[in-house]
């Protein structure tokens, strides 16, 4: 179902996309299922919501999908998520916001490649 979304999402069937993914966190839940596939739909439910206007269940979803990013230390994912949280809070017009979630989206993502902070 999560690899529905993705499809739908693509064809921008977000209403489809948002079904498709709902059900796929609901049945992951239900049978414990891997943090790792938990984050990326979260993440990809968070942006079709975004994509579809519905701001404050994207922060939800994006919130949820950082953090679970966040407790499994995958910083390549972190990186994406706060740059989805980023773009998201920049269309809504909170700019500070905006600027946090990109400036640790640069700081976890430069990390993850062994960059010097700059």
């Amino acid at each position: 179902m999560q690899s529905a979304g993705y499809c739908h999402r693509l064809s921008w069937d977000l209403r489809q996309a948002i079904h498709s993914l709902e059900q796929a966190l609901e049945l992951l839940q239900r049978t414990s299922g891997s943090v790792v596939e938990l984050s990326l739909a979260y993440n990809a439910l968070g942006v079709c919501q975004y994509n579809g206007c519905d701001f404050a269940r994207a922060t939800e979803s994006l919130s949820m999908a950082l953090k679970l990013a966040q407790g499994m230390g995958d910083d390549s994912r972190v990186s994406l998520t706060a740059s989805n949280l980023g773009a998201l809070n920049l269309i809504v017009g909170k700019l500070d916001e905006a600027i946090r979630h990109c400036l640790f989206a640069i700081e976890v993502g430069r990390a993850a490649i062994g960059a010097q902070p700059t």
